[in-house]
């Protein structure tokens, strides 16, 4: 697995943004990240992107877990 993320949720201001997100993205795989308006997805991407940082869950890259703090650290 190149990169998983599990049981990851994220509030703005006590509101909830996004709760148990999870992906699991392997190589040679297209994936998709679908979902309606509010869902979750531009939190969810931002906190991969470590943009954001995640409050609750893991994300695993490469079989280590690891805090993106930066786009940089995350690329």
């Amino acid at each position: 697995m190149l990169l998983g993320a599990s049981n990851v949720a994220k509030s703005f201001g006590g509101v909830p943004a996004l709760i148990d997100g999870q992906i699991q993205l392997r190589a040679g795989t297209v994936n998709a990240l679908c979902g309606g308006n509010g869902a979750g997805k531009s939190t969810f991407l931002g906190i991969l992107m470590g943009i954001l940082r995640r409050d609750a869950g893991s994300v695993v890259v490469r079989g280590r877990e690891v805090n993106l703090s930066s786009p940089a650290e995350a690329v």
